[in-house]
């Protein structure tokens, strides 16, 4: 494909690529030319168009640095399954265009860099004043004693200030209450505490906090709510003009018009017609009351609202690696919780160290109240995070803060203040030591967002294999039902006649095992279902199950799922092993229903699901598992589209 010469290419994203440190700026740039000169040569070797982005160069160099991805897309390069694809009709021209840029400004830059090593060579070293270091924690950010990136640090404190101000706004807060279902709330609440309560008695647990299980099993229902009903999670924005999903992002600008109040905007090219897509990114509580879309920032500020909403002390959470979540102090506990809204995930705070990869440094909470410094809930290894911790000096942090929170606290009545007082010195005794995973506590990677965006940041999921064993009181009952709902994307287990409670979310993390296979939702058609992915040719599935440990062994087992295949070549097949022993091998056209009986002395089971075939280009999506409409209001499916029940017996 042939550039229009008279479009004029955008080299802004090159303008970004320039933030960098010059050496960082040179490296960068250099894996560019280098991935545009391979383009070039070899226009027709597909190898050379993609870019797998767990490559160790690609992670180490380019990933981080700001801009690069920016150029990439404007160069033509989407979005694949795991990295980013040059399409066969992208325009060399524009390659040649952006190789001739970067080249340019490379040029430039090793001037200058040569230019101030020859000035730096002429002058006498003069160490900085050590008064300079002693400014006010008041001080204007434009004072020369604070660095540039002190200044965004503090500067980035302000800004999250006036967005938790916020949810002290009554009229807001009222719209907000009108919003939450409380009825259905409330019902799926008091389902969870009767099940609960139920265990615990079973099990003579003398530890129950009655109000403590109350509150966080209803913060829990309320998260739930939020994200599978209320708030929406968003890659690429949807082209205004064709209604693509195919857009690819550019760049990111101040609103220039004041047409998005002043928000964030991230700027995308459609693939499919041109056209410029805008995406606010907003703050404004109200606007995404209205929006329900975003990613986490959005989620966190739109939840931590909700908590707010409810009565909640709840805190906004900045993660300074690029993450935002939610804390609500629980008072019966003296404690504040952690819940990550698009996660679906609450008081596992090292899931992001642990099994994210994140490598933390600054993470802060803000509220009504105060402003808190709590990264030491969230690392395991205080050193490290230590080491990364330059960004401004801890006097410094620990004073700007403390300003703050005076400014805050000026019209507090004392009561009030030492309740606060109180408080944070309970919660600066738990930073003393460094937290560590609890007890059979497992971290899984980042599932929020598409897989190319999460491997960019380092977040993507590490697959864990899972087994599923019974719990106390279904070794009690002798009755185990898992189930799967791929419009929530949880597994959830019985807990009563026809309830079922949530266990896990995430479809891979109830596997044993999976091979080529992901979650596809179709926004035009609202359904949603798990295929093969489109550059293979078989996918698999593997649910693990054993009973071992119960001093039981399997009496039969119910397996029910619906699936759906688009074409005569397109296939399922079921596949049943009990204790390594092959007990069922099925094709499977539409729903199921088997039980399969007479497993004397087995004690472990592993269902095996196999799709295959299809035809033409869209072959990948004929075979289709657990199908069901995303839209709440017309899905009428009442039953789970995978459940498995196994009965257990006594051990002859």
């Amino acid at each position: 494909m042939r550039m229009d010469k008279d479009k004029k290419i955008n080299f802004s994203c090159i303008d970004s690529l320039e933030q960098n440190p010059p050496e960082s700026f040179l490296k960068v740039s250099f894996i560019i030319l280098k991935l545009i000169h391979n383009v070039l040569l070899f226009p027709s070797d597909q190898k050379f168009r993609k870019i797998r982005l767990e490559n160790p160069t690609i992670k180490k160099y380019v990933l981080p640095a700001i801009g690069a991805m920016e150029c990439l897309f404007e160069m033509g390069f989407q979005e694949g399954d795991d990295g980013l694809v040059l399409p066969t009709n992208a325009s060399l021209e524009l390659l040649k265009a952006f190789q001739t840029e970067i080249q340019k400004r490379r040029n430039k830059s090793t001037q200058q860099k040569d230019k101030i090593n020859e000035n730096s060579s002429r002058q006498p070293f003069i160490r900085a004043s050590s008064a300079s270091s002693g400014s006010s924690p008041a001080q204007s950010c434009s004072s020369n004693s604070l660095s540039r990136i002190e200044c965004q640090v503090f500067q980035s404190i302000n800004t999250y200030l006036e967005i938790v101000k916020q949810y002290e706004d009554e009229s807001l807060k009222n719209e907000g209450r009108s919003l939450v279902p409380l009825s259905k709330l409330m019902s799926d609440f008091e389902s969870k505490i009767r099940s609960v309560q139920s265990s615990a008695k079973k099990s003579s647990s003398e530890d129950l906090n009655e109000t403590s299980l109350q509150q966080i099993l209803f913060l829990e229902t309320l998260m739930m709510w939020f994200k599978n009903d209320f708030f929406k999670w968003m890659d690429n924005p949807t082209c205004s003009y064709c209604q693509s999903t195919s857009t690819v992002f550019l760049a990111r600008n101040k609103d220039p018009t004041g047409e998005f109040g002043g928000a964030s905007i991230e700027i995308y090219q459609c693939q499919m017609c041109a056209n410029r897509v805008y995406c606010p990114r907003y703050n404004d509580v109200s606007k995404l009351l209205t929006t329900r879309c975003g990613r986490c920032g959005e989620w966190a500020i739109c939840f931590t609202f909700f908590c707010r909403v409810c009565g909640y002390d709840a805190r906004l959470v900045l993660d300074w690696t690029d993450h935002l979540w939610t804390e609500v102090y629980i008072a019966p506990e003296q404690r504040w919780i952690h819940f990550d809204a698009c996660e679906g995930v609450l008081d596992s705070p090292l899931m992001y160290e642990i099994g994210w990869k994140k490598s933390i440094s600054y993470i802060i909470a803000f509220s009504r109240d105060e402003v808190q410094d709590v990264t030491w809930r969230y690392t395991s290894n205080f050193a490290s995070a230590l080491q990364r911790r330059n960004s401004c000096s801890e006097d410094d942090l620990i004073m700007r803060i403390a300003s703050v929170n005076d400014s805050l606290r000026s019209s507090f009545s004392q009561p009030r203040l030492k309740y606060l007082r109180n408080r944070h010195v309970r919660e600066l005794t738990d930073f003393l030591s460094a937290p560590q995973p609890k007890a059979g506590e497992k971290f899984g990677g980042r599932l929020s967002g598409s897989l190319a965006w999460r491997i960019s940041r380092g977040e993507n999921y590490t697959h864990q294999p899972h087994t599923w064993t019974p719990t106390a009181d279904e070794v009690i009952s002798k009755v185990m039902i898992i189930s799967y709902d791929c419009v929530k994307d949880e597994y959830s287990r019985a807990c009563g006649e026809g309830q079922f409670q949530k266990c896990t979310s995430g479809w891979q993390r109830g596997l044993f095992s999976y091979d080529s296979i992901f979650r596809k939702e179709e926004n035009d058609w609202k359904k949603v279902y798990l295929c093969r992915k489109e550059e293979s040719k078989v996918g698999s599935l593997e649910w693990a199950f054993n009973v071992e440990s119960s001093g039981l062994e399997m009496d039969c087992v119910d397996i029910s799922f619906s699936s759906e295949t688009f074409s005569e070549n397109a296939s399922i097949t079921l596949v049943a092993y009990a204790s390594d022993e092959k007990i069922l091998s099925t094709p499977v056209t539409s729903s199921l229903n088997k039980t399969i009986s007479g497993l004397k002395s087995k004690t472990s089971l592993v269902l095996k699901v196999v799709v295959e075939g299809g035809e033409g280009d869209h072959a990948w999506q004929h075979a289709q598992l657990f199908r069901q409409s995303t839209d709440r209001s017309s899905n009428s499916e009442s039953t789970p589209p995978f459940c498995v029940t196994i009965r257990m017996k006594p051990k002859n």
